[in-house]
């Protein structure tokens, strides 16, 4: 007898297995947009937290206001950030604070309606000094020394506007009277901070509180005037941007007169007769001058009107050459130099620097002694920032035209300034661009506002941020060292 009936439960049994298949991706599926959720979300939260911080550094927050996150679309209008700071030795900190240093924590939320459940938190824990800001002083070193045969006229000016700016501080130090500093080969037992003959000083000279004034040594008929609200050199992190083109090594020849293409150099190597120019943005591994280039001599790196240049370079060997500096623009700012820091060296070799034109650089310098000299105009213009800073000028031509001057060019700051007016506290806006420099740099997040200093005090600013009032030091600017997920 022939068997009948089988397929009905053969039809079931594929279903179900096909239903437990389908049922097992689903699940898959759905377990895969779950995680892909919560990390669209903390990844929000934790950008939320970057933006508490660097939005601390440069604004004031009322004690528990929650900062909304601004973006040019507004897509995610309900994500916040609430910061708490924490001093040495304060209870609550998730780590030990050092003396002179903060701790701050940011908590960042993302959420998709106004009071509604956060759908994502992260918490990001910085190390914070408060220092000086570099190019916020026109010399800002350790050790200074003034070598001219005139007195000097110390100014500060805006570049971007060629006008005189009353208040700035000139220079400062953190030198605090005690330890070794670079002489610039004058006996040791000379003044760390010789301005020379001082002919006028148009601002103040910073040092740190409680240091006595003495050191600042200078002969003048009228004072200088010192503030005492210095601190920490608070230098940016040397940090080339990625992605520039790979460019190999290149020896210019002798009598070279041109544009360099910008990108990244393994090396490069100047003779004593080339003018290089300039125009975007240069790393160098090694920048040298050529063999045999003799003391006082060495090419000539240039910007033109009306373009910019930044140059970051790791290792500078320019034996007992001079290395000129030349920017054609009005401002510091088009023509950016930074070396790479040195640490722990006994004796880090002096940099001489030639500044045809006055120069007219924001060259930072880190833990590097440096030599400025200046040509026959008999004028030095910038801002710079190493541990040792000499500036020279020569003798005057016949008949004397005019004092040689020291100019700050305030335009080169890197100071993230609050603003001074717009939305209240805690509104979560942020600076608009147009206190910007008109040429579009945008290295200072905040925008250099002209003028004032805005924090310069003798006495600590009251500031209330995140959850609580702290008590900051007058005149510095707090600099995020390190972050760290928490």
């Amino acid at each position: 007898m022939k068997k009948r009936g089988y397929a009905l439960p053969l039809s079931l049994c594929v279903a179900g297995v096909t239903l437990m298949l389908g049922l097992s991706a689903a699940q898959m599926t759905n377990g895969d947009l779950g995680v892909a959720n919560h990390e669209y979300y903390q990844e929000r939260a934790r950008q939320a937290a970057d933006f508490g911080l660097e939005y601390c550094v440069s604004h004031t927050v009322a004690p528990g206001t929650v900062l909304t996150v601004p973006s040019q679309s507004g897509a995610h209008p309900f994500d916040s950030v609430t910061v708490q700071m924490y001093n040495h030795g304060e209870a609550g900190s998730p780590m030990d604070v050092p003396e002179g240093f903060e701790y701050w924590v940011a908590e960042g939320r993302a959420s998709e309606r106004s009071g509604g459940v956060s759908l994502g938190s992260a918490r990001v824990g910085a190390l914070v000094r408060y220092g000086l800001s570099a190019g916020t002083s026109g010399a800002l070193v350790r050790s200074f020394y003034v070598d001219s045969p005139d007195p000097v006229n110390f100014v500060a000016m805006d570049g971007l506007t060629n006008q005189t700016v009353l208040g700035e501080s000139i220079a400062a130090s953190e030198y605090n009277g005690t330890g070794s500093f670079f002489s610039f080969g004058r006996p040791s037992s000379g003044p760390a901070i010789d301005l020379g003959q001082v002919g006028a000083f148009g601002g103040k000279f910073r040092l740190p509180s409680g240091v006595n004034q003495n050191v600042v040594h200078f002969t003048s008929s009228t004072p200088v005037a010192i503030a005492q609200d210095g601190g920490p050199v608070n230098v940016p992190t040397f940090t080339p941007p990625a992605g520039l083109p790979a460019l190999g090594g290149l020896a210019l020849t002798n009598s070279f007169n041109g544009t360099l293409p910008s990108g990244h150099y393994q090396w490069l190597e100047v003779p004593a007769d080339a003018t290089v120019s300039l125009r975007g943005t240069y790393q160098f591994d090694e920048l040298r001058l050529a063999p045999g280039v003799s003391t006082g001599q060495g090419g000539t790196l240039r910007v033109a009107a009306p373009y910019s240049a930044k140059v970051f370079v790791s290792d500078l060997q320019l034996g007992q050459g001079s290395l000129g500096l030349s920017n054609e623009n009005g401002s510091a700012q088009n023509f950016r130099f930074t070396l790479k820091p040195v640490r722990g060296t006994a004796n880090p070799p002096n940099l001489n620097f030639k500044l045809p034109g006055g120069g007219g650089v924001a060259l930072v310098a880190d833990g590097h002694p440096v030599t400025l000299q200046a040509d026959a105009s008999r004028e030095i213009r910038g801002a710079f920032s190493a541990a040792a800073l000499q500036v020279k000028f020569p003798s005057a031509g016949v008949p004397f035209a005019h004092n040689p001057t020291f100019i700050y060019d305030v335009s080169a700051s890197t100071a993230r300034r609050a603003r001074t007016g717009g939305g209240p506290a805690g509104s979560g806006e942020v600076d608009n661009t147009s206190s910007l420099p008109s040429n579009g740099d945008t290295d200072n997040v905040s925008g250099y506002q002209g003028g004032s200093e805005g924090e310069v005090g003798s006495t600590n600013t009251t500031v209330q941020s995140g959850d609580l009032i702290l008590e900051r030091p007058a005149g510095v600017e707090p600099m995020i060292l390190s972050r760290q997920t928490l």
